[in-house]
């Protein structure tokens, strides 16, 4: 009995398509999920650099903010600087003019005290 039976050899070859159709889905869902790995690490390259893109102009804004903060700064400081120098130049004038209005008041009266004396 080694001739091959009719039925059996029928009953093999569906057996053989079906492992050939499992082993072909195997392939194609390897190669799917090879595809969705590659896409993910991509999608994680591309979001990486979109944050460190974002942080670099993120910093040059905040860069930015603060030159902007400190040349404000800087002009109101130079501002207040002249102010007060302009203060200080009016209170010492006043005060020159006051002690040379009193010098001549006091050579007035001494100076008077002269004339009428003579």
């Amino acid at each position: 009995m080694s001739a091959t039976h009719p039925v059996a050899a029928q009953n093999v070859e569906p057996l053989k398509r079906v492992r050939q159709t499992e082993a072909e889905a195997e392939a194609r869902l390897a190669q799917a999920k090879a595809q969705v790995d590659a896409a993910i690490q991509r999608l994680l390259a591309e979001a990486e650099e979109t944050v460190r893109v974002a942080r670099a102009e993120g910093e040059k804004a905040r860069e930015a903010a603060l030159a902007d903060a400190r040349s404000r700064a800087d002009a109101e400081a130079a501002g207040i600087l002249a102010e007060g120098r302009k203060a200080a130049e009016q209170i010492e004038l006043k005060a020159t003019q006051s002690v040379a209005a009193k010098r001549e008041a006091v050579l007035g009266i001494v100076l008077g005290g002269f004339r009428g004396g003579a």
